[in-house]
């Protein structure tokens, strides 16, 4: 026959807020290191993007100048 879950003890309310500070610290790391992460997958794919672009300059068989005078119209 199931017993049941077993009670744990009542903690304080000043172990409550402790316990809450805690998990706000952690998550405040963890939400710096998502940050971090975020930010160089941002400039990998601006890097992905600029070598795109070298890529069908170079396979247009046009100038970097000549694109850039395209562009400027």
């Amino acid at each position: 026959m199931p017993r049941g879950k077993k009670k744990l003890p009542e903690l304080s309310i000043a172990e409550k807020i402790n316990a809450v500070k805690s998990e706000i610290d952690k998550l405040g790391e963890e939400l710096k290191a998502k940050k971090t992460e975020l930010k160089k997958l941002e400039k990998d794919l601006a890097e992905e993007k600029k070598a795109q672009l070298l890529n069908a300059v170079e396979a247009s068989g046009k100038t970097i100048d000549d694109v850039l005078e395209f562009l400027k119209k």
